[in-house]
């Protein structure tokens, strides 16, 4: 009988933790382990927040649930995957990065890339000329830097001085409809 119970609890135990903790993030492959050529059907099947270009094609509630462990202060992790213009067989590729949180600063990984650090998760919406918003979501070292100032930053060849000590990553970009 002590042996059935013993071999109930280790098989209860051993399911509880193949289920995790509640956390809301499947398990996640490690970069290092994805096949060489990551197919935007792989990237959805894997429930990442998938973009092609501008345009989110799925992970908006994986993505919310982020940012709900975000504000929270709560450690969060989430991958991204952004579609690109490569072929492997008939599939396209994607270009992966992985976003942390770790209660205070936040770190992208890249599959070859070392993981920069940044400490703001900036928010921000712009009205587009034909109606849309676009819905960006911007790592930065400075709290208050401006969408305008990061924009300047990325296009111009002579940034101002003041924008030249800001560091940015663009996380998330979406043109709602």
């Amino acid at each position: 009988m002590r042996k059935w119970r013993f071999i109930f609890c280790a098989a209860l135990c051993l399911c509880l933790a193949a289920c995790g903790n509640g956390s809301p993030y499947r398990t996640i492959r490690r970069l290092t382990r994805l096949p060489d050529y990551y197919t935007l059907s792989a990237a959805l099947q894997d429930h990442c927040v998938v973009f092609d270009g501008i345009q989110l094609l799925q992970g908006m509630h994986e993505w919310n649930t982020f940012l709900r462990l975000v504000s929270r202060g709560e450690p969060a992790h989430i991958r991204l995957a952004h579609a690109g213009d490569r072929l492997y067989g008939r599939e396209r590729t994607c270009a992966v990065v992985d976003l942390a949180y770790d209660g205070t600063m936040f770190a992208v990984s890249g599959e070859t890339s070392a993981a920069p650090r940044y400490p703001y998760l900036n928010h921000y919406d712009r009205m587009l000329p034909d109606g849309r918003v676009a819905d960006y979501y911007i790592l930065t070292n400075k709290a208050d830097a401006t969408l305008q100032g990061l924009d300047s930053l990325m296009a111009s060849s002579l940034p101002r001085k003041e924008d030249m000590e800001v560091t940015q990553y663009r996380v998330f970009v979406n043109h709602i409809t």
